[in-house]
């Protein structure tokens, strides 16, 4: 059930809010209320606050990545190999991750398996045992 607080919890959110106080402290002295309760408010009271970036931070430098967007206009690097090489010669590892991509013959290998076990039973799958390199059947 939603409800709104009272104005005088809102006031005191509010101040403590103001005073740069931690949302545990805020709790404590402000019985009742929750972290997302918190957070809702101090949206909804300081929005010009700047708030941090979620995500991975970036290896390149933005005077890397300007380089390259001149570079690839003028025509001095016109692949991504180019681009790629280029990277490499500075010193950024730009690769693949350990996942292997399916090939077409994969992804039918897949579905026959998966079409040939769709009638199991709870009783047949629980005598499988599955490891990561070999299928052995108990």
């Amino acid at each position: 059930m939603v409800y709104t607080l009272s104005r005088s919890k809102q006031e005191s959110i509010r101040s403590l809010l103001k005073k740069g106080l931690a949302y545990s402290e805020i709790m404590k002295r402000v019985p009742g209320v929750s972290r997302s309760t918190l957070s809702k408010y101090k949206d909804l009271y300081t929005p010009e606050r700047t708030r941090g970036h979620a995500g991975r931070k970036t290896t390149i430098s933005s005077t890397t990545k300007n380089y390259l967007k001149r570079e690839l206009v003028n025509g001095s690097l016109k692949t991504a190999k180019g681009v790629w090489s280029y990277l490499n010669s500075i010193g950024h590892k730009i690769g693949y991750f350990g996942t292997p991509l399916l090939k077409k013959c994969h992804m039918e290998a897949r579905l026959k398996w998966a079409k040939a076990h769709k009638d199991w039973t709870e009783d047949d799958w629980r005598r499988m045992v599955f490891s990561d390199k070999t299928k052995i059947n108990v």
